[in-house]
């Protein structure tokens, strides 16, 4: 999961971009997504399934 593709709508706005520059990512895969979330709700009831960060 430690791969990505970025896309631009422009080339110019993809060259706007550096080394080192931070960006946002939006997970596309549900390991990922549930890897950021703190706790889970199943039902509504609180779950833990993951360990505390």
């Amino acid at each position: 999961q430690e791969h990505g593709i970025i896309e631009a709508t422009t080339p110019e706005s993809m060259n706007q971009l550096n080394e080192g520059d931070i960006i946002a990512v939006l997970p596309a895969h549900s390991c990922l997504t549930a890897d950021c979330m703190g706790e889970y709700r199943v039902n509504g009831k609180y779950t833990v399934t993951m360990l505390s960060k």
